[in-house]
């Protein structure tokens, strides 16, 4: 895996999100709908571009032991992670905040039909809420701050 190559297409996909970016709003602002369409098409594939990357590097991260062989290529792939972490930070808040209103619609949904007695309709609200519940967690523990290695 060459570290080099891969914190340059990071690089050069970062810029090219940021300049189609620049042309989006400048499109939308000339109302060319679809046109800002298409390059909305670009930057979701350069999003998912980014997460390949993204990807292979947990995965090289997660496939090496921590040992003092292994120990300099870790902390390399842990530095070009960071060039991920904004964007992740800020989708997981947004996941957060959408979890905890689907929490809450769930709950209400549940006790309405609880308190109908109607356990068939409110079985699959309390399985969908443990389910919502999980994300929640797992999002959370995402969003704590990770000790540097």
């Amino acid at each position: 895996m060459n570290l080099d190559q891969m914190h340059y297409d990071i690089l050069r996909l970062k810029l090219k999100k940021a300049e189609i970016v620049l042309e989006k709003n400048e499109v939308i602002k000339c109302q060319q709908y679809e046109k800002a369409a298409d390059i909305r098409d670009k930057e979701r594939k350069i999003m998912d571009d980014l997460a390949i990357i993204q990807a292979k590097l947990m995965h090289y991260d997660n496939s090496l032991a921590l040992n003092g062989v292994n120990f300099r290529f870790k902390q390399a792939i842990r530095n070009l992670m960071t060039e991920f972490h904004s964007v992740d930070q800020s989708f997981a808040r947004e996941s957060l905040n959408q979890t905890e209103l689907r929490i809450s619609e769930l709950k209400k949904d549940r006790q309405v039909h609880l308190s109908a007695q109607d356990k068939e309709l409110a079985e699959p609200l309390i399985i969908e809420l443990n389910e919502q519940f999980k994300l929640r967690s797992a999002i959370q523990n995402y969003l704590q701050p990770r000790p540097n290695i």
